[in-house]
């Protein structure tokens, strides 16, 4: 029987460095080694403060710097804490690259990790899926480790750029998507339903939809967002896989990955979302008009990226993951249909 693990605690409030020494000692006792995993920026701003708390409490702790999310970084962080004699705990604290960098170490050394989110862009901060960089530069989702706990601080998630939190709602949003191609899947015989699974990702997205609020300002709203994020993470490991929060649209986000964009991944799985949902025949309007109210881009102008990218990403999504089934393979895409769902919906 698989078993599925969840977080012991989740902590949303204001401040980080008190919640999260006090949780660490009351979780795992004052003989736990710290690593705290992070960046260059947010060591400046927060991790050094998490540190110096720890360090007060008389807690044995370091911090490490990724450069990046690539695997190479994993094994540093592997290696570093391995010096630890006593019990290691390892602590995330920052966007997607340290919280993935984290998690994949934990994951290989068997230890707990405690996510500590200062940006909610995707689901990411409370998933058992790290997306890394291998040797080559390729990214690829892997599975690692779901937090033992997760600590956010709302006043910091408002604070951190814009951008960054409209890519948080366009990633939950595209759940919906996502949950159509699982159905879609099952359907033709491809898959199995986890419902539990897909009660939790559909619910979490669509408390967004349905929110009065669209306002990315508003830290209400901005709860909500990242309730569902951490939901759409349980939902993952709940299933076993990215299966609740991942399709077609995802698909073509990893394509322009692959292809080369400056844009972040909860922008591209908006725009894909879009474009899923018009090759589903599905009420893409709305999906728009939300993108739309948060700010989101909803064409491949806004995107940053040309027209001719976006059919192109579109064409080579069902590469990106063979092993999975979306509208994209059910409908053989191929540049003619691509190029009349980007236009029909106003992308290019």
């Amino acid at each position: 029987m698989r078993r599925v693990t969840i977080p012991f605690f989740l902590k949303i409030d204001g401040g980080l460095k008190d919640p999260v020494v006090k949780e660490l000692i009351s979780r795992f006792g004052k003989s736990v080694c710290a690593v705290i995993v992070t960046d260059n920026l947010v060591k400046k701003m927060f991790a050094k403060d998490i540190s110096r708390g720890l360090g007060e409490e008389e807690v044995l702790n370091k911090i490490i710097v990724v450069s990046d999310n690539s695997l190479s970084e994993v094994e540093r962080v592997v290696e570093v804490s391995s010096d630890f004699a006593g019990d290691v705990v390892i602590v995330g604290v920052g966007g997607g690259k340290a919280l993935d960098v984290a998690k994949m170490a934990a994951a290989k050394m068997e230890k707990p990790f405690v996510s500590v989110p200062t940006l909610m862009s995707h689901d990411g901060i409370c998933s058992p899926i790290a997306v890394l960089k291998d040797g080559a530069g390729k990214s690829q989702s892997l599975v690692a480790r779901m937090p033992h706990g997760l600590i956010a601080d709302l006043e910091v998630i408002a604070a951190s750029p814009v951008r960054t939190r409209r890519a948080g709602v366009g990633d939950l949003v595209s759940n919906l998507s996502a949950l159509s191609d699982w159905r879609l899947a099952c359907k033709c015989g491809k898959e199995e339903m986890e419902d539990f699974a897909y009660l939790l990702s559909n619910t979490a997205a669509l408390s967004v939809v349905k929110s009065e609020s669209k306002n990315v300002e508003d830290k209400l709203f901005l709860r909500d967002v990242l309730n569902g994020l951490i939901l759409g993470g349980i939902a993952m490991e709940i299933a076993g896989t990215s299966r609740p929060c991942s399709g077609g649209e995802h698909e073509f986000s990893h394509a322009l990955d692959v292809i080369g964009t400056s844009t972040l991944h909860g922008e591209q799985v908006a725009v894909g979302t879009i474009l899923c949902s018009y090759l589903r025949g599905e009420d893409w309007q709305l999906y728009k008009k939300v993108f739309d109210l948060v700010g989101l881009p909803v064409n491949a102008s806004r995107l940053g990226i040309s027209s001719e990218t976006a059919v192109r990403a579109l064409v080579e999504a069902p590469r990106t993951r063979p092993d999975r089934y979306t509208i994209l393979e059910h409908v053989g895409i191929d540049e003619k249909i691509a190029r009349e769902a980007a236009e029909a919906t106003g992308v290019i």
